[in-house]
């Protein structure tokens, strides 16, 4: 019984961790398929992580409201970038370059 309980945590973050990628790999395929181009300004640029990812925030508008988030990214702040969303919950995007698409050739 307590070789049981010494596994619990490890098989829980097991869970937790592939329930992540999960959504992220569907959000990915929906965007990919139903997914609108949009124009957003990335805002800032910052290291993440022990080595140093670098990440970028960006901001775009969808029906005169302003939606934000954050990616991995090489881009300079001010720079102009393509983000994929979905027109039902925008809050859900990525940028076009993390999905592989062309947004000049999508939709």
């Amino acid at each position: 019984m307590k070789n049981i309980y010494k596994w619990t945590p490890i098989i829980l973050l097991s869970g937790v961790i592939l329930a992540f990628a999960l959504k992220n790999t569907y959000y990915n395929i929906i965007l990919k398929k139903r997914g609108t181009c949009v124009k957003a300004k990335v805002f800032n640029v910052y290291r993440a992580g022990r080595k140093g990812t670098m990440n970028i925030e960006y901001e775009f508008k969808v029906n005169d409201i302003t939606y934000t988030n954050s990616d991995m990214g090489s881009d300079e702040v001010g720079d102009t970038i393509s983000v994929v969303y979905l027109p039902n919950d925008p809050t859900i995007n990525r940028p076009s370059n993390i999905l592989h698409i062309d947004c000049n050739n999508h939709k």
